[in-house]
């Protein structure tokens, strides 16, 4: 309940997913810890011996996002801790109460002072930034936008911290005219608007094939309009509101921005107000269409967490079609590819086909999900 009254996640998604895999996290990474050793060489003909030793990296500072609060924090505190690692964990600001309900479960558990640590704070010229830069520190794993990694990779280097990244992008995900359309529909609507929209890997563009393109598009806002946007504590609501007032006009900010370039509004786009939602970050799901060229706003814009989906046409030209979808999305300021980190990739039937899209889309900048694959010619 705590993580849904922090940041507005539904209690269904907290109580199903969110809570679960937190718990798993602990329970894969201590046994993962047991299967990774010390390895050896023998060569005897040179008389050497050769071996490798596992140690700690020492401090790890741990910078989570809002989004899944405990679970992307327990994502980067149990492998930390399983290789006998201490940690300063920075929760992001707008959801810090897991993370201390975490902090007094190691107190309750006997884990030793000191082993698990909780800094409040924001990031630059605050807890963040004292975390990047201190010498003590050996290591920073961070999940959030891209021009923060970019701040914490220029704060580390004078100390050359190891770093791990996790950032966002404006994730593609390309529907095959063979694709199944049930799935196909499903699937892209819980990629856009899971946890209402505030995932670092929501699929919210959608390139789609002309020959199914109308029936797609149809089925989609259909199904978006069945999302029901309420209170997360009660069990009926599959959206909730977003995490913070500023939040809420970013997104309705590039609501507006889509339409002043040209998207057409097929549903959604507007705050939801009605009775006890009057005064919350309430935003209906929310699907443009875009024909044509594309400008490089919203459509290739890394907002990292929203609730607006885009979906875009593409032509059907005989076995040109991966190409075609790939230089045609690239050309238009749309790349397949994401900048940083987050996935994307192509639905479809045939296995042919969606692997030469996938090879042609050029050097792997992030990971390619292949998505709705079934035995095919």
């Amino acid at each position: 309940e705590w993580e849904t009254r922090d940041m507005g996640k539904t209690i269904t998604a907290a109580r199903s997913k969110d809570m679960p895999r937190s718990a798993h996290n602990f329970r894969f990474f201590a046994d993962y810890a047991a299967q990774v050793g010390t390895e050896a060489w023998d060569q005897p003909d040179q008389n050497v011996f050769t071996f490798e030793l596992r140690e700690p990296l020492g401090v790890v500072g741990s910078i989570s996002p809002w989004n899944f609060p405990l679970m992307l924090l327990t994502w980067k505190v149990a492998p930390a801790l399983a290789f006998g690692n201490t940690v300063v964990a920075k929760p992001a600001e707008q959801s810090p109460i897991t993370t201390t309900i975490l902090a007094e479960i190691f107190k309750e558990a006997g884990v030793p002072d000191g082993v698990f640590n909780v800094v409040n704070g924001f990031g630059p010229d605050s807890a963040g930034e004292a975390l990047t830069t201190h010498d003590d520190v050996d290591a920073i794993t961070f999940t959030g936008e891209s021009n923060t990694g970019r701040a914490i990779m220029a704060a580390a280097a004078p100390t050359l911290k190891k770093l791990s990244f996790e950032m966002g992008g404006k994730s593609p995900n390309i529907v095959m005219a063979d694709a199944d359309m049930d799935a196909a529909v499903e699937g892209s609507l819980k990629g856009i608007f899971t946890n209402q929209g505030e995932v670092c890997l929501a699929g919210s563009r959608l390139l789609v094939q002309r020959p199914i393109y109308d029936e797609f598009l149809a089925r989609l806002v259909e199904g978006a309009d069945e999302w029901t946007v309420g209170n997360p504590l009660d069990e009926s609501s599959r959206v909730g509101p977003l995490v913070s007032v500023e939040h809420m006009e970013k997104v309705m900010s590039y609501i507006e921005l889509a339409q002043d370039e040209g998207a057409k509004l097929m549903t959604g786009g507007n705050r939801v107000t009605d009775g006890d939602l009057a005064n919350g970050n309430y935003v209906a799901p929310t699907i443009f269409r875009r024909r044509g060229q594309l400008e490089p706003g919203v459509s290739g814009r890394d907002i990292w967490a929203g609730r607006d989906g885009h979906v875009l046409r593409h032509r059907r030209r005989g076995d040109r079609t991966r190409q075609r979808v790939t230089v045609r999305a690239r050309r238009n300021g749309v790349d397949v590819e994401p900048e940083h980190g987050a996935p994307g990739g192509p639905r479809g039937e045939n296995r042919d086909h969606v692997g030469q899209l996938l090879l042609r889309a050029g050097p792997p900048r992030a990971l390619r999900w292949i998505q709705g694959l079934r035995a095919g010619p």
